[in-house]
């Protein structure tokens, strides 16, 4: 529908006007059933605010966008409102993780030090609304980079928690938190997650993504065509740097029932994707069609290198009318593009699956094909 600028300019100006209050990278937003939005993670920003943002800082703010309030051309505004959640109790930023002994190299301020001996939002978080009314944190969505090649800044950490929220305007909204269950195996970056529609929406199933064992990869002349340096790192390792190899799991988490308050995780299968190291999977998508059959779109073996070109297509197996848990694996044809960093996929109306991707140019594709 039609929004008037001024609204428009509400909407995409969240106020200013703390330190607690900056811009966003990378951030999720989660719809609540009174139409709210709950929007949390991602960095700080590199905005020119006081304190200066240190490496990998992650917003410790979670905003409510209110959509009534929004409406009301008084104060469009007044919509968004923030709490800050950094020393809540049970909140991951007042979480102390098992260990973290940072490196000389790191050269950290006492801030970011202090900050890194406990838990955070992550960078790219994926969560849920759960029937219960409970937001589930997944914790997939860790971070690499070139910056941080030796990992160190890196939270390695099993850990999932769940937010509660209460009330329903600006004055009387409260969070809560609480730790949930543990993943399986330490928590990975860029996988994709999707509530299963073969199991009427009772388990969320976490398909690939990176393990993050160092800061990335290298692989000498793998961008040649690349002549600029940016600020942080030096050309020739930029030309070299392929981000982390993705992987071909599949973690299961079953929802909370009567049988078990939080739910749990499973790992279910390490080779979930295919037989093959080539099968690897990173930054990529699930689609869940109305078919409930589910396509895994875009991504690679890493983050800004070895596409994998081919969607796969996940068919349910049912034994007499009953979801058996297995899906049957088929390739389809080859995209003509690579979609690697940050690209996208959705679900169009006349059923067509729509793809894009992140800027086009290196290290975020491959060769010198236009990305459209």
């Amino acid at each position: 529908g039609y929004m008037p600028n001024d609204h428009l300019t509400a909407f995409l100006h969240t106020p200013l006007v703390e330190y607690g209050c900056r811009l966003r990278w990378y951030p999720h937003a989660v719809p609540l059933l009174d139409g709210r939005m709950v929007v949390m993670g991602g960095y700080i920003g590199f905005d020119k605010m006081v304190p200066d943002m240190y490496p990998f800082e992650i917003n410790h703010r979670v905003e409510f966008f209110d959509y009534d309030t929004f409406l009301n051309r008084s104060d469009p505004q007044a919509a968004w409102y923030d709490i800050d959640v950094k020393d809540y109790p049970n909140s991951p930023f007042n979480t102390s993780l098992p260990q973290w002994a940072p490196k000389a190299t790191t050269n950290c301020i006492p801030r970011q030090c202090e900050a890194y001996k406990r838990d955070a939002i992550k960078l790219y978080p994926q969560n849920y609304l759960l029937p219960d009314g409970r937001i589930y944190l997944t914790r997939e969505g860790d971070f690499n980079s070139l910056r941080t090649v030796n990992a160190t800044c890196i939270r390695r950490t099993k850990f999932t928690y769940f937010l509660n929220v209460s009330g329903s305007t600006a004055n009387d909204t409260k969070v809560t938190f609480s730790r949930g269950p543990d993943r399986p195996a330490l928590v990975t970056n860029s996988g994709t997650t999707v509530l299963d529609p073969n199991t009427n929406g009772q388990t969320i199933m976490l398909i690939g993504g990176m393990n993050i064992t160092t800061g990335g990869t290298m692989l000498p002349g793998l961008y040649p065509q690349l002549q600029e340096a940016s600020d942080f790192v030096t050309t020739s390792s930029a030309r070299q740097y392929a981000g982390s190899r993705g992987s071909r799991k599949l973690e299961v988490y079953t929802l909370p029932d009567s049988n078990s308050k939080d739910g749990s995780w499973q790992m279910k299968d390490t080779a979930f994707l295919g037989d093959f190291y080539s099968d690897d999977r990173t930054m990529h998508y699930a689609i869940i069609l109305p078919t409930k059959q589910i396509l895994i779109v875009n991504g690679g073996n890493y983050d800004f290198a070895a596409p994998v070109f081919y969607p796969l297509l996940l068919t349910p197996i049912y034994k007499s009318g009953t979801f058996a848990g297995n899906y049957i694996r088929t390739r389809l044809a080859p995209s003509p593009q690579p979609r690697l960093y940050h690209n996208i996929a959705l679900l169009l109306a006349d059923g067509r699956v729509y793809g894009n991707d992140h800027f086009g140019q290196p290290p975020c594709k491959d060769g010198d094909s236009p990305l459209n």
